[in-house]
């Protein structure tokens, strides 16, 4: 019987899989609105295979996403099933988990003003908000994410534009993340104040912060991120540092990113990271290559290799992506 259900389990997700492949094949396909509505639903599935992991093949994610906006009112919801093994289990439980990734209610006070509420990407850099993975360059992410700050905030930001290039915004939460469970970093209270400036083809984003754990710690941190895109190329870089009043902080986090557009569907891939963490006691370079091939504009199929110049932790990483 148990069998059974296995089977009946994996021939669920094959079929969901070749679905989303299937509908990946109509340029701009993703996403179905509802009639006589402004209500948008879509989602993305997301697999890898990893050759440091056991299991080495996952679903990393299985979301659904609404969205809809109505006068000056702006929604999102991002819900999802994550890290799904082929025998049903989900992080070796065979409990599967729903996760609450984002949640928000956006309001425009005015064409320069706008005041969010609900659980929302955290307002830092660029990688952190490219949540969605046919969005990012590579499969796997840069250390500084969930390691310096929450990468999530629940609570509420306040955004004012100062002209159509630079914009700055506060954030504020002051209760737990009852959402959601799992970040690396999960905060009972966090203040953020972000900047955003861009001018041609460079933008930059300056960060102050703080935050307090669940267990009472407190952190500060801040950080410079700054990209440049071209037509055949991007380059991005983010570095960022942590202070705490517990000694167990990281006093550098940051990463250096190169991304050659050799094709309109083919990129190649180059990051070289570094970091210091003193609670791990660990100073160490990350280095990796990648290639990532975009059949379609809603399918993004990435290979790549990450080698650790201290840690045992070299592996390969495969993915396939689909927004539907």
């Amino acid at each position: 019987m148990k069998l059974l259900f296995i089977n009946k389990y994996k021939f669920l997700i094959m079929v969901l899989l070749l679905t989303v492949v299937v509908e990946a094949n109509e340029e701009n396909s993703y996403g179905w609105n509802v009639p006589n509505s402004s209500l948008n639903i879509g989602g993305y599935v997301d697999a890898t295979y990893d050759t440091q992991r056991n299991p080495k093949f996952l679903f990393d994610d299985i979301a659904m996403l609404l969205s809809a906006n109505k006068n000056s009112f702006d929604f999102l919801s991002e819900i999802e099933f994550s890290h799904i093994s082929l025998d049903g289990k989900s992080n070796n439980s065979r409990d599967v988990s729903l996760n609450i990734e984002r949640l928000q209610l956006s309001y425009a006070l005015s064409n320069e003003q706008i005041f969010r509420v609900g659980r929302f990407n955290t307002e830092i850099g660029f990688w952190n908000l490219a949540p969605i993975p046919i969005l990012e360059d590579t499969t796997t992410k840069p250390h500084f994410l969930g390691n310096i700050f929450p990468r999530y905030t629940i609570g509420g930001m306040f955004e004012q534009k100062i002209d159509e290039s630079n914009r700055v915004s506060l954030s504020l939460q002051k209760s737990k993340d009852f959402l959601h469970k799992g970040s690396s970093v999960e905060s009972d209270r966090h203040l953020l104040l972000s900047y955003y400036g861009e001018d041609d083809d460079l933008s930059w984003n300056v960060a102050v912060g703080n935050y307090e754990d669940e267990k009472e710690n407190n952190f500060n941190y801040a950080g410079l991120s700054t990209q440049y895109l071209a037509d055949d190329f991007g380059v991005q870089a983010e570095l960022y540092i942590q202070s705490s009043s517990v000694g167990y902080s990281m006093p550098y986090s940051g990463y250096l990113q190169g991304t050659w557009h050799f094709t309109e569907q083919q990129d190649v891939v180059s990051r070289i990271e570094r970091y210091r963490d003193n609670g791990q006691n660990v100073s160490e370079a990350i280095y990796l290559f990648g290639y990532v091939y975009r059949p379609t504009n809603n399918m993004a199929l990435k290979a790549e290799y990450i080698n650790h110049s201290i840690l045992p932790l070299n592996h390969f990483v495969y993915s396939i992506s689909v927004l539907f």
